[in-house]
């Protein structure tokens, strides 16, 4: 079964896009399955990573009276977002899923370190040292 929606891309003329039934991979990923433009599309829920959020952007163009100025305002926000491979299933591997990753990665290794939680852990690590030295 699929269910037709009209999404209006721009200036582009509207794109009829055909949803299908999804399916679940054996490594738990929910692949969804659509039709756009006559092109067969499989994609994935990704989530962003904890203490991150997404943007919906308005593009803005004017003039400030003598040259030409673009800004954009935040219309929304999101959490989540749906990605599309043509005709192959997401794989961990995909370059979205792995920056995703990536972003959640990047926010623990730049967290700012306490200084005596770093020498507890010297420490604890010492004492590790030395009762394997005594075995």
């Amino acid at each position: 079964m699929s269910v037709a929606r009209n999404i209006n891309i721009g200036e582009a003329p509207s794109a009829s896009v055909h949803y299908l039934q999804g399916y679940s991979q054996p490594d738990g990923t929910i692949v969804l399955e659509a039709s756009f433009r006559g092109r067969f599309m499989k994609g994935s829920e990704i989530f962003l990573p904890e203490g991150f959020s997404g943007a919906v952007l308005e593009k803005k163009e004017g003039s400030n009276g003598t040259e030409a100025t673009t800004s954009y305002s935040a219309t929304g926000t999101f959490d989540s977002f749906t990605y599309w491979n043509h005709d192959t299933a997401p794989v961990a591997t995909d370059g979205i899923r792995r920056a995703m990753e990536w972003a959640a990665l990047a926010s623990h290794i730049h967290k700012p370190v306490d200084h005596k939680h770093v020498e507890a852990e010297v420490a604890k690590r010492e004492a590790q040292g030395k009762d394997k030295e005594a075995k």
